[in-house]
Order: structure tokens, then sequence, then C-alpha cells
């Protein structure tokens, strides 16, 4: 999400679409020799705090949850979200 890879919900959205289907993830993790993109290489931010939330691996349902919601505050996928079903 930081690295702002969801520029195409934005751009969809604009297009005359009966309906949409997202066959991806939202949701992209990182194994233990990985690490998430550091605040400097991110491209956007979340609100406050700021940052991926939670700020570290994903181990719990609620984990989970907040991540999600934090990728579905995106405008662009809100706005092809509401431009069709």
């Amino acid at each position: 999400w930081g690295g702002g890879f969801f520029n195409a919900y934005d751009a969809a959205s604009r297009l005359d679409l009966d309906f949409w289907m997202h066959v991806g993830d939202f949701i992209y993790e990182y194994g233990p020799e990985d690490s998430y993109p550091s605040p400097v290489q991110a491209v956007r931010y979340a609100p406050q705090p700021g940052g991926l939330q939670p700020p570290r691996e994903l181990v719990s349902l609620q984990d989970y949850r907040e991540r999600y919601a934090m990728y579905r505050r995106d405008m662009g996928l809100q706005s092809l979200s509401a431009s069709a079903p």
C-alpha cells in the first residue's frame, strides 16, 4: 500500500463499468527475511499515526482486520466500489 500500487483503482473508477471483480490480494505480507518498506521508501502514508497499520507482521485476526480497513480507506478504491457493484 505504501508503495502506491493501488492507482489502477482510481483509473478504473472513471470507466463506464457494469461491474468489477478483484481477483488479487489486498493484503501483502513479507516473510521473516524481508521487511516492510520504511516511511522513507513509502510514496504515501496512512492517516496518523502514519505508515502501515498495524506497523508489524500480521499475526492475529484483529491485525488482518486493521490492515484491510486501512487499505479500504484508499480513495481510489472507494471510488471504484461506488461506481459499480
